[in-house]
């Protein structure tokens, strides 16, 4: 038995491909901007918190 894509499974294939495409050309981008956003979570101080003391709710 052979197996093939249905005309929309094609279709489907393309655009994942085209996907997988574009993440591959812009992983460097990607990782850079993930860092970034990493690193400006680790920086911001807590809600709540002033010079490493919790201010009353």
């Amino acid at each position: 038995m052979e197996y093939s894509l249905t005309p929309m499974g094609v279709e489907v294939a393309r655009q994942v491909q085209g996907l997988a495409d574009w993440i591959e050309g812009n992983l460097g981008r990607i990782l850079s901007g993930r860092r970034a956003r990493s690193d400006a979570r680790a920086a911001a101080p807590l809600p709540g918190v002033r010079a490493g003391r919790r201010t009353p709710a």
